[in-house]
């Protein structure tokens, strides 16, 4: 599930307050394959641009690529991001880089950074691999769930990046690689609602111990390739880890929204610093 959040001014604050959220207007894929040029793709210079910036604004900072949530409004699709991400990136020493949701450009786009944050939002529509939809499902757009694929296709490729998925973001890898998605916790797991519903609950983990704060419904049944190295004391799977890449972390909890320092930005942190 989505933590709740307001939507912000699309526009990057420099020395303003922050916001819980801020909007994302990239150009689309149409736009720019309309304006490849005979030396090179818009694409690659897009993405070449976006990195030299990033690195630019300070060279000892790893470049993050978060991945921007997608929204229809009124029938007009945004892109937004909360902002506890990038306040959490900066907080860890990282530049972040908001990733639109433009499954065609994701790869060039991942050219560009040094580790990748898939962020949490709405629920995996599991149709589309032959699962049957919960009726408590309240999925993301299609144009995102396409480009978090297409993120993990590309990881696929590039075991050196480091990943962090948060929430959803873990889901994502799990479901990647075949693990059973549990698609309303209450079904399966006596006061399930709890993990939606109480906001900070107990994780004994490989990262540390401590409360942390979660919003969700659904979580992994098994934990496939990965290996297991959190959980709640009901047993739910918190979080996960590739043990044949170097940092490749899922955790179900909000580390960006919890106040424990090591279960918080620690985590965070973990992941800026094996980018540098």
């Amino acid at each position: 599930m989505r933590v709740p959040s307001r939507v912000a001014e699309d526009r990057v604050h420099r020395g303003r307050p922050s916001h819980p959220a801020r909007e994302v207007r990239p150009a689309s894929a149409r736009a720019i394959s309309q304006h490849q040029g005979p030396a090179g793709s818009m694409r690659r210079r897009l993405c070449a641009w976006w990195r030299d910036t990033a690195r630019a604004y300070h060279p000892s900072m790893p470049v993050i690529g978060i991945t921007a949530d997608l929204v229809d409004d009124s029938g007009r699709l945004r892109h937004r991001l909360n902002d506890t991400y990038v306040q959490a990136v900066l907080r860890s020493g990282g530049t972040p880089l908001i990733l639109p949701c433009i499954a065609a450009e994701r790869a060039r786009m991942l050219e560009a950074v040094d580790g990748v944050l898939i962020t949490g939002g709405d629920d995996i529509d599991t149709r589309p691999m032959g699962i049957a939809l919960h009726p408590k499902a309240e999925c993301m757009l299609p144009e995102r769930q396409e480009a978090e694929f297409a993120t993990l296709r590309w990881l696929d490729e590039h075991a050196e990046m480091p990943v962090l998925g948060i929430c959803l973001g873990m889901q994502l890898m799990g479901v990647h690689r075949g693990c059973r998605l549990i698609q309303h916790l209450p079904d399966e797991i006596e006061h399930g609602e709890r993990h939606h519903n109480d906001r900070i609950h107990g994780v004994t983990s490989e990262l540390g111990n401590g409360p942390v704060a979660s919003w969700h419904h659904q979580a992994l049944g098994d934990a496939g390739p990965y290996a297991i190295i959190g959980h709640s004391d009901d047993g739910v799977i918190e979080a996960i880890r590739d043990p044949g890449r170097a940092f490749f972390v899922g955790v179900q909890w909000h580390p960006e929204r919890t106040p424990d320092r090591l279960m918080g930005d620690g985590i965070v942190q973990r992941l800026v610093e094996a980018s540098r």
